[in-house]
């Protein structure tokens, strides 16, 4: 049978730049005999390369007819191509209940145009998951705490339990299981060559990138004036509803922040001794996890990555005059934008419980 490589995440792993990758190169794929169509539903719009569409309309959060869309278009290119691999990278699957039906529905639908479906996981250790996902709260406007307070819910989510999350997508494909850390002990190769290498693909795929593109991986890094700037406006305002509107006030604060003198360092709230407690409690299950996909404990395949100095703003760690200057762009943010505050218990719980409507739960 012909190969269907499904990418299913998770986030802030690469999926963005290996999305980024396919579709700036489709027509060379193609000629290489790889397949990785465009799915993207009519309502989508844009050139948006990140396709988190299936898993939004299987959890509900987009209309239910952009799935059927999805399925048809996907049927049609399964059905005119005459490539032996194709590439259907979705980000977002990764998080899907254990008791949902897409695994084995994606299965079927490969298997009836005769591919076989193997699965591809991109990770990092939740310790620097976690504060990718506080960065992408506060920059979505959803997040008034300071990321100590907000770590411990963080962990608790089910995306959290990597072999929880991997396990009905192994059990659909047949144990046909690749796992790529970003950070891989004893590689320094870019995550993107090392995923076309492992899956055997290297030789074909290759020669028609440029290396930049096996080089980019996007990392959108913002500095802790950021950050804070951002908490504080859904401290006080609540939690914001328009993803789309969260980036155009996040461009505006980055600029404000520069404009006061801010450092542009990028964001690092994690400190050894944090990464270590949030490590250890996930020891057990990660060496599982590794067991059952390398064959080897996890330390053995993923790198512990040097952290940088801590440098997030806390309650106690900003001079008077920072505190002001932070302030005046939360002000000058909610004049030029509109928003009033939102204090309160109707608002605060808006705030700690409602992600933006368009916005992944778990997605950029």
């Amino acid at each position: 049978m012909r190969r269907a490589i499904v990418p299913i995440g998770m986030p802030w792993a690469g999926a963005t730049s290996l999305q980024t990758l396919l579709s700036a190169y489709r027509p060379e794929l193609t000629r290489a005999g790889v397949c990785a169509p465009d799915l993207r539903p009519r309502g989508a719009g844009g050139a948006q390369p990140s396709h988190q569409y299936p898993a939004q309309t299987f959890d509900g959060r987009r209309l239910r007819r952009e799935l059927r869309e999805w399925f048809k278009m996907l049927v049609g290119k399964l059905a005119a191509t005459s490539s032996d691999i194709a590439i259907l990278s979705h980000e977002g699957l990764w998080q899907l209940s254990s008791w949902h039906d897409a695994p084995s529905m994606l299965r079927e639908l490969l298997e009836c145009h005769g591919f076989e479906m193997e699965i591809v996981v991109l990770l990092k250790a939740q310790d620097l998951t976690a504060q990718s996902y506080y960065s992408w709260r506060c920059q979505a406007l959803c997040e008034p705490r300071f990321f100590l307070e907000s770590l411990p819910g963080i962990l608790r989510q089910r995306s959290f339990n990597y072999l929880a999350c991997v396990r009905p997508w192994a059990i659909a494909a047949a144990g046909r299981v690749l796992a790529v850390p970003v950070h891989e002990r004893g590689s320094s190769a870019p995550l993107i060559e090392r995923l076309l290498r492992q899956l055997g693909l290297a030789d074909r795929i290759r020669p028609p990138l440029q290396p930049e593109g096996l080089l980019q991986q996007h990392e959108r890094s913002v500095s802790p004036a950021v950050i804070e700037i951002a908490r504080r406006i859904c401290a006080r305002c609540g939690a914001q509803r328009s993803l789309a509107q969260a980036r155009e006030i996040m461009q505006f604060v980055a600029i404000e922040a520069r404009l006061r003198g801010f450092a542009s360092t990028p964001f690092q709230p994690l400190d050894g001794a944090t990464r270590e407690r949030v490590m250890a409690g996930f020891a057990a299950s990660n060496d599982r996890f590794a067991r059952s996909i390398w064959g080897e404990n996890w330390p053995r395949r993923v790198a512990d990555v040097e952290l940088a100095p801590v440098n997030a703003f806390g309650p106690d760690l900003v001079s008077d005059y920072a505190d002001a200057q932070l302030d005046s762009v939360v002000l000058q943010v909610c004049q030029q934008f509109g928003l009033t505050a939102g204090y309160g218990l109707l608002a605060r719980a808006r705030t700690l419980f409602e992600l933006p409507r368009s916005a992944s739960r778990f997605g950029h």
